[in-house]
């Protein structure tokens, strides 16, 4: 092996290396994690999923207001993660940022619309809240009265579409509108209609119910 030959391995070994460095240590770069997720890397996975996961899952939480089941906790989990990867992470090549709090931020909000789009898809009911079920008339404690109001209230939460209920949920949880506004990524005009219409179908569903009743 010649002087010239040497110098090329040489160049190769430190090519190796620094690749293997930054594949073991350096996806504190967000573009680097980025073409890491993308090319398969599993230590980037790993990376990720150490240090994003946790975030992902505390959105999907507060999106839903912590009322949602773990086993559809971990579906929309899992939905997320292969919305972000797919295409080899086309959605997150496209992200513009390369700092780790702007990335967290892009990251919550992404997770946050995602959320609501599988909860809307799967036609996930809400619990209709106490405040709601006391507007249903229980002037009997009969069994055929008690029958009558349970099946009065599924008709509510058949009727309310899914953004309708939550909303509904947030209001009596004590949430403002700007809160609701910003969990919801909507404007505050947005989530006070949605709230109005909510509350109108389900004064109309009882007004119907009086007078099928008389």
């Amino acid at each position: 092996m010649d002087l010239s030959d040497n110098n090329l391995y040489n160049n190769r070994i430190k090519q190796i290396l620094v690749k293997g460095f930054l594949r073991m240590s350096d996806y504190s770069d967000i573009r680097c994690m980025i073409q890491e997720l993308a090319n398969g890397t599993e230590e980037a996975w790993s990376h990720f999923i150490k240090h994003y996961g946790r975030l992902i899952y505390c959105c999907i939480n507060k999106a839903m207001n912590y009322r949602v089941s773990q086993e559809n906790l971990d579906d929309c989990f899992q939905e997320i993660l292969r919305i972000l990867l797919e295409d080899d992470c086309r959605r997150l090549k496209k992200v513009r940022a390369l700092e780790e709090k702007t990335f967290r931020s892009w990251l919550s909000a992404a997770a946050t619309r995602r959320t609501f789009n599988f909860f809307r898809d799967i036609k996930e009911s809400f619990q209709l809240p106490e405040e709601i079920m006391c507007l249903i008339p229980a002037t009997s404690s009969s069994p055929e009265m008690e029958a009558f109001r349970i099946q009065l209230m599924e008709v509510i939460r058949k009727k309310l579409d899914f953004q309708e209920g939550l909303v509904l949920q947030y209001f009596l949880d004590g949430l403002t509108l700007a809160e609701i506004a910003e969990r919801m990524d909507l404007g505050t005009t947005s989530i006070y209609n949605i709230k109005q219409r909510a509350i109108a179908e389900i004064k109309r569903i009882l007004r119907l119910d009086e007078k099928k009743g008389e």
